[in-house]
């Protein structure tokens, strides 16, 4: 898989987290406390990642989808299956299924999608 170079500003465009919150989980600081979830998969989502790399960013972040869980297992299937959407189309799945988004689809200004041959 191509991997493809995307600015901060893109990242933040394409997630609808500030360029500050992607700055620090790019540097944690030391003692910082860990992100949420649903900001790590969004980062995973607007980067395109293929899961292995997806799932190595969600554990080195401190945090395991279990396949036990309803909710991981959603998931998983995003980063699985629709990482090659926008965020803003994985919020849209997420709300259908009668769950929160990763985050706030007004804060998304970019809507790239990624779909591989």
């Amino acid at each position: 898989m191509k991997t493809e170079k995307v600015t901060i500003g893109e990242l933040s465009a394409r997630t609808g987290i500030s360029e500050d919150s992607i700055k620090e989980m790019r540097n944690p600081k030391h003692g910082q406390k860990r992100f949420f979830l649903k900001n790590i998969l969004a980062v995973i989502i607007g980067l395109h990642l293929c899961l292995p790399d997806g799932l190595q960013m969600i554990e080195a972040s401190g945090y395991c989808l279990r396949n036990d869980d309803e909710i991981d297992r959603i998931y998983l299937d995003l980063i699985s299956n629709y990482s090659g959407y926008s965020v803003a189309a994985c919020n849209d799945y997420l709300v259908e299924l009668g769950l929160l988004p990763l985050t706030d689809n007004n804060e998304i200004t970019s809507y790239t999608e990624s779909f591989w041959e």
